[in-house]
């Protein structure tokens, strides 16, 4: 027994770090190696750091649920029919939030174990926690300051907006250091007095009170005219409302026509949290959980609308309505991508010319080579007896915007009336540049087969149409009959009526070019969407004059009219409820026990399409303490 304890005793004697730590070493580990040791030391530092940060997390969420809390009031205002506006204004000052609970919440890890220690030594500091807390406080005003310097990229600027808080809690920060000095070296040396630790401890309200009459005004000899109601998350920064969406979506479906709506409420969602306002205490949260796997407080994309989202982000500092406008004209995007389309919808040819001429024009990009395919289908012409078939693959090579091709027509003599058959137009899967083009509006021509050889009649196809304001273009078919010889100018113009030029729709005067056997040319109108609910809107369209020898018909002038889009209208709706509910996914707090199981037991809570071999790794590492931090109490609240 006497050996036994020898052994132990010398065993502690030569240890080197047997009086250090409150729980370590658990076992015998003096034979091992130092730098094995080491490694095993650092790594489990490094695991335990891990834990205090998810169970600081919780602690942190907390805090910022409480310091985020509103209450509506209602104000008066021009832009509601009832005059009265509801908002959220804040229950916290944000001085106050900022120097009381924020800091109590982003310091925990630092407090909680100085007080472990200090209670475990009998009240005497260790090398760890006032080391801690000094060490962080220091690193604060000296690292972080820096960094946030540093960051701000060139020549950008930026403006401290509460200046005289800054400076009365910078000198604090300052002050903090000279009083630990007066206290620990020239009136009690290594020694904490009764009333150094009152005084101490009293300057902390000073300092909040302090700053919150600065941030109030207190201490200007020259009251501001007006003061501004602190106003939180109201509907217009934290939700997304019908007026946004609609001028979202139709910025976005216009730019990125191939979108889903759950892409949509996706991108709208991440806009809406980036505008938001956030203090510290949620940065750190949202680094936390990127620590251990969990889920964010910023909408995660794939790769594919992560591109869109930072297009859009690039193009923010256009305007808006014009970009709507220029992507309602311009189906390429302004030069990003091929438009292959055919040049008119309609085109007749007589039997005894034997072949039909077929143009497809390029707009847009034009710098890259394109393949697209042709083919003819039956109407009531059929192939190898009226025409015969054409099944063929084309190039447009670099810069080249006309391709023309001709199709050979079956020549009979026998009587039979007019037939049609029609040509399709497809892009080429296997072509590598098909991502940077796309069909146009005209992607099918028919082909009539007639025996006329007049210029023809000229008119629209019905005296009244109908578009939606969400369409963007208004496609009024002029058609051509009794003849299809010749080219030949057919002008128009438009009339205002409860519809304005300029303001509804683009108007005015203009010539519409029928080429020899066209027999329907389409009249595009660009249509204004305002983004309004409004009454139905109407403007004329006149056919004024053709060519000679050509003749207007019956149906010369159609009233057009522009209606309210229910089902935009409706879809509006839906994007509004998807994208509140996906900003709702991005709150710190949880409202039941199952939900944080949930988050804790899944990658990326969950959202595993969006999670990265990151998350994989630090959901591994830290599954355990993400299940033991799941048993603490829900943080949702009213």
């Amino acid at each position: 027994m006497a050996d036994q304890n020898m052994t132990e005793n010398c065993f502690w004697d030569d240890y080197k770090c047997s009086d250090k730590g409150l729980l370590l070493p658990i076992v015998n580990e003096k034979s091992w190696p130092v730098a094995g040791r080491a490694a095993v030391y650092f790594i489990g530092l490094i695991w335990c750091f891990l834990g205090v940060a998810i169970i600081a997390d919780t602690f942190m969420c907390a805090i910022e649920k409480i310091t985020s809390k509103t209450r509506t009031i209602k104000i008066a205002s021009t832009q509601t029919e009832s005059g009265i506006e509801e908002v959220h204004v804040k229950v916290w000052n944000n001085t106050v939030a900022n120097l009381t609970l924020m800091a109590l919440g982003s310091s925990a890890p630092e407090i909680l174990l100085s007080c472990i220690e200090i209670i475990g030594n009998g009240f005497r500091a260790g090398a760890l926690g006032p080391s801690t807390i000094v060490g962080s406080a220091a690193f604060n005003l000296l690292v972080i300051t820096a960094v946030c310097i540093l960051s701000i990229p060139s020549p950008d600027i930026r403006r401290i907006k509460a200046f005289t808080v800054f400076g009365i809690t910078a000198f604090f920060c300052v002050f903090a250091y000279l009083w630990l000095l007066i206290i620990l070296v020239a009136v009690s040396p290594d020694f904490i007095e009764l009333w150094e630790a009152i005084i101490t401890f009293l300057f902390f309200p000073v300092l909040v009170i302090v700053a919150y009459l600065a941030d109030k005004n207190f201490f200007r000899k020259k009251k501001p005219k007006t003061q501004d109601i602190p106003i939180g998350f109201d509907l217009a920064e934290g939700q997304m409302t019908d007026e946004k969406m609609r001028a979202f979506i139709k910025h976005l479906s216009e730019l990125h026509p191939m979108l889903t709506e759950e892409d949509i409420a996706a991108l709208a969602a991440a806009k809406i949290a980036e505008e938001c306002q956030h203090d510290h205490l949620w940065y750190r949260i949202n680094a936390t959980r990127h620590l251990g796997g969990n889920p964010k407080l910023t909408p995660s994309f794939s790769d594919r609308l992560h591109e869109v989202y930072e297009s859009l982000k690039e193009g923010e500092d256009g305007d808006l309505k014009d970009e709507v406008r220029a992507s309602a004209i311009d189906m390429s995007l302004g030069g990003k991508r091929s438009v292959i389309q055919f040049t008119a919808a309609q085109s007749a040819v007589l039997e005894n010319e034997k072949r039909v001429r077929v143009t497809v024009k390029r707009t847009g990009k034009t710098d890259s080579r394109v393949l697209f395919r042709v083919e003819t289908i039956d109407g009531t012409a059929e192939a190898t007896k009226d025409y015969t078939p054409l099944k063929q693959t084309f190039v447009f090579e670099k810069e080249e915007d006309m391709k023309h091709f001709d199709i050979e027509i079956i020549d009979d003599n026998e009587w039979e009336p007019d037939e049609v058959f029609f040509v399709k137009l497809a892009l080429d899967p296997s072509d590598v540049n098909t991502q940077i083009a796309i069909l146009g509006k005209i992607a099918i021509q028919e082909i009539t087969i007639i025996n006329d050889d007049e210029p023809g009649t000229f008119e629209f196809s019905k005296p009244s149409l109908l578009f939606k304001e969400s369409a963007g273009k208004a496609l009024i078919p002029i058609e051509r009959h009794s003849g299809g010889d010749g080219h030949v100018e057919v002008k128009y113009r438009t009339e205002d009526m409860s519809a304005i030029s300029g303001k509804d729709f683009e108007g005015g005067n203009g010539v519409i070019m029928f080429e020899h056997g066209e027999m329907t040319k389409t009249l595009e109108i660009n249509i204004y969407d305002d983004m309004e609910k409004e009454k139905d809107e109407c403007f004329r369209v006149e056919l004024l004059e053709v060519s000679p020898g050509a003749k207007i018909g019956r149906i010369k002038k159609s009233i057009i009219t522009i209606v309210n889009d229910d089902d935009f209208n409706g879809m509006v709706s839906r994007l509004v409820d998807m994208t509140n509910m996906n900003i709702d996914t991005l709150r710190v707090d949880t409202v039941t026990w199952a939900e944080q199981f949930r988050n804790a037991m899944n990658v990326n809570g969950g959202n595993v399409e969006c999670a990265s071999n990151m998350d994989y790794i630090m959901h591994f590492l830290t599954f355990g303490w993400k299940v033991n931090s799941s048993f603490l109490c829900t943080i949702s609240f009213d």
